[in-house]
């Protein structure tokens, strides 16, 4: 773990902002590019950093997917292989994506402490 002093996290989060910044202007750029509709759609319950959790049976046990979804102003494209009809395991996700994935997820588990420890 790396301890940022009070001037460097605010470099750090200026960054992080202008990174998003850039994102959502290249998003905004490449919406004029029509993308192939996938069959299916399908509601993320749960996740972690290798495996999603859908809400509805959607899936066939050991079949691959083709999975696309918009984070923080990115699209993220991976494959993913069924598990069960719920539960996926992440096989191929490019190493952009993965970092931008991993952010979120380790968001939402520190607002889970959070919201935890506020309760206690």
């Amino acid at each position: 773990r790396i301890d940022f002093d009070e001037g460097e996290k605010i470099i750090f989060d200026l960054l992080l902002s202008l990174k998003e910044d850039i994102l959502r202007l290249e998003n905004s750029l490449d919406k004029n590019k029509e993308l192939i509709p996938l069959k299916q759609k399908g509601v993320i319950e749960s996740l972690n950093f290798e495996y999603l959790n859908f809400l509805d049976t959607i899936l066939e046990e050991d079949k691959e997917y083709y999975l696309r979804f918009d984070l923080n102003n990115q699209k993220i494209a991976i494959f993913i292989k069924a598990q069960s009809q719920t539960l996926a395991k992440i096989i191929k996700i490019k190493p952009e994506d993965k970092m931008a994935f991993d952010a979120f997820v380790v968001e939402i588990q520190r607002n889970m402490i959070r919201n935890k420890k506020g309760q206690e």
